[in-house]
């Protein structure tokens, strides 16, 4: 396919600079790529588009879109060099990307766009040129209007406006056309308006009847303002130029002013005539008014100004877009398409409104004085009036009282700077942008720091100063670090960071003459600095460990690299010394040694300075005996009682260790490492051991001497606390059982045997004990029972119970009898059985009527029998009792079990 290169220019290069140079996104068109692709066709495409890029960049209007379309070229053109070697891949996945990328792009665009839109949805040309790319499409798109800002009129068309203002504010209309027409909206206010005219000469005509009183004076202010717009308008118009019209304007209005004033002061005076004056004046101005001709054009034009300055001021207090529409629309009521207009264009007014006065009021307020005074002094004498006037001697006065202070300060410069900055401070307050003030301020030095102190903290080096005397002023400090010289400057050598009359240094050079300076430092200038040095930094040696075993004593350490060696001392004899550490063979057990280890410098002279040295001691002793075997017990308060034979050499230190120790019992090896592996626990001393407190894990028993242990018996143990308070009763052929439950424990497990029998386990929960009211425990014979009641718990991957409690519940001989009566009027016969011969201490017969007695108290003794030997035959009475009665025997007898017949042969009918 032929390259067309005026067809590119015209639909590819020429779109692009006229949406800001933006080049297409679809690579297909950036490089007259033709679909299917070809290796050869896209190499020959993408030389030819190149090409005519560097002819297009000779003019002027695509230079910025070839070299932004070059840039892009650079991160293309390995897709290239690989369709032009036969692989499409690469460059048909990068045509996919750049579609998903142009959309992203499209889409952060438009949000651009909608937020410099805002409320309004309105932008302006300038806007569109400003953002670029395809803004305008997409703003056409997004439903946002674009139009050029309305030209909004800057000054008044009437001099006296702002006293027709305040007559207005006085009356409570909120805008020019209230007043006139008595309606609250302004309806239209650009373009082609109602006439007003006809609803003037009404509302002049209404107020001529009305009294005068406060009220007329403020209408007839406003009608004269609508009066004077017209005659101003006019004038101007008959001699030209705006000056000249607000020049009659303001003219007509002082000599109509000086007027009255005459005529209220003529005559004999007197309060009563100036009023009667001022009400003829009065009257005769709205007559007048109301038979004067106004123009269609003036009367418009002022009510425009009065609604757009009403708008100008509340954007003045910040208001934001929409608030600003609401105040244009709801409480002025114009028009919502002339509100849109009004307040897109107040908001886009690039220069101030209000005149030259606004214009030194902004400059004022921003603190820019003298650039106030530069516009005052190259304005007319027409614009020179009023406000602007005030505002300019405002400024002259300012510059003149800031000059004298400048004056002032530069005489102190060099006899007290911290009172000139004071001056030259005031002299920018009065005017912030006084030539030379500024610069001056920041060249002048704070006083010197007191002084510097260097203290040497291992290898660092401790830096404190006394802050400066100047108080004025933002003052600051730097640290220099100097080898072998004193810091002549801030930026001289090593900076070190400081803060607060504190500095550190981290990482001094070690055995060099080391030099410190901080300098006080306010805006750009430094003081005089403080000096501390020169100090050396000499470290001693690092990581002394001692260690102590049976006659020997054994140490090591690290040599600083920069020590020519390290000295080590016992008590004032020298110890043979390597490197890295040394060996004491000629120690006695027993006895405590001091050393010293120090390092060796060579000074810039050759001699060896010795440092002061590390100071540790060690006591060697023989080496401690294992503890060869114990035992773990339990109080009942919870606390591990250990009992064990002590040890011939040594101290016995309790360790707790999550498991079984790595070390084989015997062993002999540094305390520090066994104390890494476990927990040294607090003992106290009881017969043949300690009493200690520990949680489930196994108990090691260490013997130390010195510095080293040996490692001795383990046991594995749990501290489960016991239950307390065990109450066991026997109730016919079961037991019930009940116990306090631990704070801290969730199940238990019950263990009982009867006599010499065979033990049985009953696993148990408290929810379940709790459930039931406790725990029954069958026990048929009546045998003695042995019950023990553990805490439980899971450890080490099994069930494992602590210390049991233990109760015994005795056994009962059970004796069954019957009662029986021979004939009708004979004796009743008790016949006793057990299943072996026993004793009843004491057997007793009870009789009741009513309910069966449960107790022998519950009714009357008919027999009592002691000391009965079972079995046994035994015969009584009948009682003399109301039938039907009970008949009922107790056995007074803890060791015995009365076993009842059946309730009809108790029962006596």
């Amino acid at each position: 396919m032929v390259f067309d290169e005026q067809r590119y220019v015209r639909e590819v290069l020429e779109p692009a600079r006229a949406a800001g140079n933006q080049p297409p996104d679809d690579l297909r068109v950036r490089y007259a790529l033709v679909e299917p692709l070809n290796c050869r066709e896209v190499a020959e495409s993408v030389k030819r588009v190149r090409m005519c890029w560097r002819k297009s960049r000779g003019q002027l209007r695509f230079r910025r879109l070839i070299d932004r379309l070059e840039g892009d070229h650079l991160k293309l053109v390995p897709l290239f060099e690989r369709a032009a070697l036969g692989d499409l891949a690469p460059l048909r996945a990068e045509l996919t990307t750049t579609a998903d990328r142009a959309g992203r792009r499209r889409a952060e665009l438009r949000t651009r766009l909608l937020d410099a839109a805002g409320e309004m949805r309105t932008l302006a040309p300038g806007d569109l040129r400003e953002i670029g790319g395809e803004a305008a499409e997409l703003a056409r798109e997004a439903g946002i209007e674009i139009r050029e800002p309305d030209v909004l009129p800057a000054a008044p068309p009437y001099a006296g406006y702002p006293r027709a203002r305040d007559a207005l504010d006085a009356l409570g209309a909120r805008h020019l056309r209230e007043f006139v027409t008595g309606e609250p909206r302004a309806g239209r206010v650009l373009g082609p308006v109602p006439d007003l005219r006809p609803a003037i000469r009404r509302v002049a005509e209404q107020w001529s009847r009305r009294p005068h009183d406060g009220n007329r004076t403020n209408a007839d202010t406003v009608l004269v303002a609508l009066k004077r717009a017209g005659a101003a308008s006019r004038r101007a118009s008959g001699v030209g130029g705006e000056e000249r019209a607000a020049r009659g304007a303001s003219e007509e209005a002082s000599a109509t002013t000086e007027h009255a004033a005459s005529r209220r002061a003529s005559g004999v005076g007197g309060e009563e005539r100036a009023a009667r004056g001022a009400s003829e004046e009065a009257s005769a101005t709205t007559e007048h008014a109301a038979s004067a001709t106004f123009a269609h054009d003036d009367v418009a034009a002022l009510v425009l100004y009065d609604v757009v300055a009403r708008l100008r001021e509340r954007h003045q207090q910040r208001a934001s877009e929409g608030a600003l529409l609401r105040f244009a629309i709801d409480d002025l009521g114009v028009d919502e398409d002339d509100a849109r207009r009004l307040v897109f264009s107040v908001i886009r007014e690039s220069g101030v409104a209000g005149g030259l006065a606004a214009r030194l009021r902004d400059l004022i307020d921003a603190g820019e004085i003298h650039a106030a005074a530069e516009l005052a002094s190259v304005a007319g004498p027409a614009e020179l009036t009023g406000d602007a006037e005030l505002l300019a001697a405002e400024a002259r006065r300012r510059i003149s009282s800031a000059t004298a202070l400048r004056q002032e300060a530069a005489a102190l410069v060099l006899t007290d700077p911290d009172e000139a900055w004071l001056r030259l401070a005031d002299a920018l307050r009065l005017v912030g942008d006084l030539p030379g003030a500024a610069d001056l301020q920041a060249g002048l030095p704070p006083r010197a720091p007191g002084r510097m102190e260097a203290v040497v903290e291992g290898n660092e080096v401790a830096l404190s100063w006394a802050p400066t005397p100047s108080r004025v002023g933002e003052i600051g400090y730097v640290v220099a670090r100097c080898l072998g010289r004193v810091p002549r400057h801030p930026g001289d050598g090593e900076t070190l960071p400081s803060g607060g009359g504190f500095a550190r240094d981290p990482a001094p050079p070690l055995n060099a003459p080391l030099f410190y300076a901080v300098f006080a430092v306010r805006g750009t200038a430094a003081s005089a600095p403080a000096v501390a040095g020169p100090l050396h930094v000499r470290p001693e040696p690092a990581d002394v460990f001692v260690r102590a075993a049976d006659g020997v004593v054994a140490g090591r350490f690290t040599a600083p690299p920069e020590a020519v060696r390290v000295l080590v001392t016992r008590d004032g004899t020298p110890v043979p010394t390597e490197r890295g550490g040394f060996r004491d063979e000629t120690v006695t057990n027993g006895t405590t040694y001091h050393y010293r280890v120090a390092a060796a410098y060579l000074s810039a002279d050759g001699h060896e300075t010795i440092t002061s040295g590390v100071h540790v001691a060690a006591t060697p002793a023989a080496r401690p005996d294992p503890v060869r075997d114990l035992s773990v017990e339990q109080d009942p308060a919870g606390h591990l009682v250990v009992t064990y034979d002590e040890p011939p050499h040594g101290q016995v230190e309790m360790v707790a260790m999550p498991g079984p120790p790595p070390w084989p019992a015997g062993t002999t090896l540094a305390v520090e490492e066994v104390h890494r592996a476990g927990r040294v626990l607090r003992t106290a001393p009881v017969p043949g051991g300690v009493a200690l407190h520990a949680g489930p894990g196994v108990l090691l028993a260490v013997s130390v001497s010195g510095d080293v242990a040996t490692i001795g018996a383990h046991r594995e143990h749990v501290n489960l606390t016991p239950p307390r308070e065990l109450i066991a009763e026997r109730r016919g052929e079961m037991i019930t059982l009940g116990f306090d439950w631990p704070t801290d424990v969730t199940e238990a497990e019950v263990r009982w045997r009867c006599g010499d029998g065979e033990e049985s386990r009953l696993p148990i929960g408290r929810a379940g004990y709790d459930a039931h009211g406790g725990v029954r425990l069958p026990s048929p014979g009546g045998e003695a029972v042995t019950i023990e009641v553990a805490a439980a718990a899971t450890a080490y991957g099994r069930r494992v119970t602590g210390m049991p409690v233990r109760t015994v519940v005795p056994g009962r001989t059970i004796v069954g009898y019957e009662l029986r009566r021979s004939h009708l009027r004979g004796p009743l016969v008790v016949t006793l059985t057990g299943a072996a011969p026993t004793r009843v201490r004491r057997l007793v017969l009870v009789a009741r009527s009513g309910p069966m007695p449960q107790r022998p108290a519950d009714g009357e003794t008919v027999m009592s029998w002691d000391d009965v030997e079972i079995p046994a035959r035994l015969s009584a009475g009948l009682p003399r009792l109301r039938r039907p009665y009970w008949l009922r025997c107790f056995a007074e007898d803890p060791a015995v079990e009365l076993r009842d017949p059946p309730v009809r042969d108790l029962k006596v009918r």
